[in-house]
């Protein structure tokens, strides 16, 4: 299945072969996970470089969760949340998902819809309600000014809290259609300037640990997100 997404056969490096064996071991091995695995294939079927994006935050968040020692069902929960968490925009139009000027307003909440369709997906598919929670709350914001629901601190799911956090890192050092990618040291400061507000602070203190610690792998970027 993998094999036959745009996604995979658009890979080129050793180091994207190695993130899409320890994507498909990871996902291998339960049954739930087969169907996160199949909701993702849709994600690349539609637009390749979201996938590309959701892959490397899945990347991202499976090597914080194994510094944080997490047990195995809980780490894939985490795992599968960063995986999935953009499937909503399966069902945007590619037009708007591709624009390379900035959204209008009507365009940015058919855009905003993607956590809440995401989260229905991912239950028709019997995910996990854990990673359900994590798709639709992640863009949520720390002080209740996010989407879908305002919801703030600790109202929202930590999962969630962590997968906004690596999201947004993600995004900031990725080419975006309207704009070039930042660097890795700005995209910090973002981080740091958004506890409190954007951020759970915690959360941001756990990523840009992991961040500093050696051995920690950089996704392979390429492309737009």
């Amino acid at each position: 299945m993998f094999r036959s997404s745009p996604f995979f056969r658009s890979a080129q490096s050793s180091a994207q072969s190695s993130l899409q064996s320890s994507l498909q071991s990871s996902l291998q091995s339960s049954p739930q996970s087969k169907d996160a695995a199949d909701l993702f294939y849709e994600l690349s079927s539609k637009c390749e470089a979201t996938a590309q994006h959701s892959f490397r935050v899945f990347e991202l968040m499976q090597q914080v969760t194994d510094r944080l020692l997490l047990p195995q069902n809980e780490a894939r929960k985490y795992q599968e949340a960063a995986l999935l968490h953009d499937i909503g925009k399966s069902e945007i139009p590619f037009e708007i998902l591709t624009k390379p000027t900035a959204l209008s307003a009507v365009e940015r909440v058919h855009m905003q819809e993607h956590s809440e369709r995401g989260a229905r997906l991912a239950k028709s598919a019997e995910v996990h309600i854990d990673v359900q929670m994590g798709l639709l709350h992640h863009h949520e914001w720390f002080n209740g000014e996010g989407y879908p629901f305002g919801l703030k601190g600790s109202e929202i799911p930590k999962i969630a809290r962590m997968v906004s956090v690596i999201d947004a890192y993600d995004a900031m050092v990725s080419d975006r259609p309207y704009r070039k990618a930042r660097e890795p040291a700005e995209a910090i400061s973002e981080l740091i300037l958004g506890k409190n507000t954007q951020f759970d602070p915690h959360a941001v203190e756990i990523f840009l640990n992991c961040l500093a610690q050696t051995g920690m792998r950089l996704p392979y970027t390429h492309g737009m997100v």
